[in-house]
């Protein structure tokens, strides 16, 4: 119930007669829409040049056991864990990067013709990822240790992915606003 209540008090901040018109709502919907594709090329680019160049980093993580003497049988867990969990975290990168690039060009439809019917799975999708990105930080973290670049990479992503979802949101609700009220002078 306060859960409710107080989602129900954030959404109702977003009513466009208490901040912004129509237009600006379009607007900022297309700009980060534009924006996420743009970074989630960039990063599906970098991911895949990863998928790429992993099995090189792979053999290099493997000598550099070997060069400090560590015990093969202890190095070659090491190295498996290693192996699947880059490989695990590099494959979540990619899908939360195609999602959102595929999504997002659904956003810049549903826009273009006015339809909430097209933003909708954005609201879902930004759930998701968000829920990928922490599953992929989590692995990080607890398969290759902490890094502050990975930290960054992931609350990017889901800042931009739940800001994207906020104002996606909000144009959606004027959407279905405007259509009940040409269905009521009608």
């Amino acid at each position: 119930v306060f859960i409710t209540n107080c989602a129900a008090r954030i959404m109702s901040l977003l009513q466009s007669r208490k901040c912004c018109s129509y237009s600006s709502y379009k607007c900022g919907t297309i700009f980060l829409a534009v924006l996420n594709i743009v970074g989630s090329m960039l990063g599906a680019t970098w991911a895949i040049i990863l998928i790429t160049t992993l099995p090189h980093q792979v053999q290099k993580f493997k000598g550099l056991g070997k060069i400090n003497g560590l015990d093969s049988a202890d190095h070659e867990s090491e190295s498996h864990t290693f192996e699947i969990g880059i490989w695990t975290i590099i494959i979540l990168y990619l899908m939360v990067f195609i999602g959102n690039i595929f999504l997002s060009f659904s956003v810049l439809h549903g826009v273009r013709v006015g339809s909430p019917a097209f933003l909708t799975p954005w609201l879902w999708w930004a759930s998701a990822s968000f829920l990928i990105l922490a599953t992929n930080f989590a692995v990080k973290t607890f398969t290759l240790k902490f890094s502050l670049p990975d930290l960054v990479i992931c609350l990017t992503c889901m800042v931009v992915n739940l800001y994207q979802g906020l104002g996606v949101f909000s144009f959606r609700k004027q959407l279905l606003d405007n259509m009940s009220l040409d269905t009521e002078i009608k």
